[in-house]
């Protein structure tokens, strides 16, 4: 810090604020939503819609972040972004496929969970909500079959866990929950455990409703 006389009885004195913290920059709205891809649970400053296409993907009918997004910096300098992701699906129910053998014993190979396309009464949960037909139970070739309309009337659905047969599960369920032409998508797919598990283990399934996932997390 330096003082000068400039004439008598004024001075001048120098402040060296060379020290400060820089002010915090501007961060604009911030929108919160699903996007086509992007960093996840991360507050991410963008400055343009350029930018907002480069890390969270184009625009889409499936979500409403881009176009919110696209009209905000229309007359903004900053948006802030929060990626979210369909974490449980549309209800907080899970339908767990598992293999049965005498040479891994009991392994999860997928999750299941309902979609977009389930409609709004949950159908998984209970053990009437699905089976797997005995007919023919196989890891690479089995019938599962779902209660999708709640009404103990089941839809059945030809699954393999055979990544060349045409019914390997993505390609039966989407892994989209977004998807709304068939009432559950693929939550999970355990493939490096479906690859040890032997062609002839019988399928069974666990499902399990109104998860609880306050265990996960504590709040800072």
């Amino acid at each position: 810090m330096a003082e000068r006389i400039v004439s008598p009885g004024v001075f001048t004195r120098e402040k060296d604020l060379s020290f400060l913290p820089e002010a915090i920059g501007e961060i604009g709205a911030a929108l919160i939503g699903p996007t086509e891809m992007g960093p996840a649970f991360v507050p991410t400053t963008i400055r343009n819609f350029g930018e907002f296409e480069t890390l969270f993907g184009k625009e889409t009918g499936d979500f409403y972040v881009p176009f919110t997004a696209k009209q905000y910096l229309r007359n903004a300098g900053a948006l802030t972004i929060v990626r979210v992701l369909g974490l449980g699906g549309y209800t907080n129910d899970t339908f767990v496929l598992i293999a049965s053998g005498s040479t891994y014993g009991v392994r999860a190979l997928a999750t299941l969970k309902p979609s977009r396309g389930a409609g709004a009464s949950p159908f998984i949960g209970g053990p009437t909500s699905g089976s797997i037909n005995s007919s023919a139970n196989s890891a690479s070739a089995f019938t599962l079959e779902l209660d999708t309309n709640n009404d103990a009337a089941k839809e059945s659905f030809s699954l393999s866990f055979s990544t060349a047969s045409a019914n390997y599960i993505t390609n039966v369920f989407s892994e989209n929950p977004q998807d709304n032409s068939k009432p559950v998508y693929v939550y999970s797919n355990f493939q490096n455990t479906q690859n040890q598990v032997a062609g002839d283990d019988v399928i069974t399934f666990a499902s399990g409703a109104n998860e609880n996932f306050s265990f996960d997390y504590k709040q800072a």
